[in-house]
C-alpha cells in the first residue's frame, strides 16, 4: 500500500537543506500519487527564524513544481509553530494567506527556549501538563486542519523519564482529543520519532486509541522528512498498527492555493 506523505520540509524551511525538487523527485520514484509541503512558519519575536517562511516565494516554487510534475499531486500546505499568546497573529496572518492545509504544531512551551532547556526547569509533571495545556489551545483555536506531533514534548522527556503515563494526564488528554474531533482536525501520526529511536511515533498508540473512542477518526501519516530519503518513513509498519483501530487516512483537498 502507497502512502503519500504531507509533512515535508524543504530549503523553504529554515532547518532544511533539501531543494523542494528533490523531494518531488523521490515522490515520483516511490510511486505517490501527491505530496505536501509544509514548511515551517513562526510567530514568536524572540525567535530567529521568525520571518524565514517567504509566501510569495513558496507559492511560485510549487507552482513550478506543478508544472514539472503533472502526474504528481504537489499541495501548498504550512506547518504553524503555534503560541497561545500570538494566536491573533497567527489567524491573521492565515485568512490573508490560502494554504492547501495548514498543521498546527507546538514546538516550545510558553516562550521560545529549547525544550532541553525546559526540562532541566521542570519535573516530569509540570513539563508534560504545561505542554499539553498548549496543545489543548492550539486544538481548540480551530485555526489548523491537522494537530501535528501532540506529543512532541517526549522528545527529550522520555530518555530521562521513560514513556508518559496516559492515565496520569488523561483529562488534558481528553480535552486534546475532544477538541480536534469538535473542530474536524486529523490527528498527525509522525514517524520522526521513529527515526530519532524513540519507541513510537509522535504521539503514542495509547494516545491515538483515546482519539478513536471519543470518535475520532482521521489520521495523517507524516514523516516530518527534511531529506528525500526520509519521506514516508516506516508508514507501513505503523499503519499496521492504526489501521486495526478503526482509523482512516487523511486527505487534504486541493485547490486553495
Amino acid at each position: 500500500m502507497v502512502i503519500n506523505d504531507f509533512h515535508l520540509h524543504s530549503t523553504l524551511s529554515h532547518d532544511s537543506d533539501t531543494a523542494p525538487a528533490a523531494f518531488a523527485r523521490h515522490a515520483s520514484e516511490l510511486g505517490l500519487s501527491a505530496i505536501g509541503f509544509s514548511e515551517h512558519k513562526d510567530f514568536d519575536p524572540a525567535d530567529p527564524q521568525r520571518d524565514y517562511f517567504d509566501y510569495d516565494k513558496t507559492k511560485t516554487t510549487i507552482d513550478k513544481l506543478r508544472r514539472d510534475h503533472p502526474d504528481l499531486q504537489i499541495l501548498f500546505g504550512l506547518e504553524v509553530d503555534y503560541r497561545s499568546w500570538l494566536e491573533e497573529e497567527i489567524a491573521a496572518f492565515l485568512k490573508a494567506h490560502p494554504f492547501d492545509y495548514v498543521i498546527g504544531s507546538v514546538h516550545y512551551i510558553f516562550e521560545y527556549k529549547p525544550l532541553t532547556v525546559q526540562l532541566a526547569d521542570q519535573p516530569q509533571d509540570k513539563l508534560y501538563q504545561n505542554y499539553f495545556r498548549e496543545v489543548a489551545a492550539c486544538t481548540k483555536s480551530g485555526l489548523f486542519d491537522v494537530l501535528g506531533h501532540a506529543d512532541y514534548v517526549k522528545r527529550v522527556a522520555e530518555e530521562r523519564y521513560g514513556p508518559y503515563s496516559l492515565a496520569e494526564y488523561h483529562s488534558i488528554l481528553e480535552e486534546i482529543v475532544d477538541a480536534a474531533i469538535s473542530h474536524g482536525m486529523a490527528l498527525e501520526s509522525n514517524t520522526k520519532a521513529l527515526r530519532l529511536g524513540l519507541l513510537e511515533p509522535f504521539p503514542s498508540y495509547d494516545l491515538l486509541k483515546l482519539y478513536v473512542e471519543h470518535g475520532g477518526k482521521k489520521i495523517s501519516l507524516a514523516s516530518d522528512a527534511h531529506k528525500p530519503e526520509e519521506m514516508c518513513y516506516k508508514f507501513e509498519e505503523v499503519w499496521q498498527r492504526l489501521e486495526p483501530l478503526g482509523l482512516e487516512l487523511w486527505q487534504p483537498m486541493a485547490g486553495n492555493s
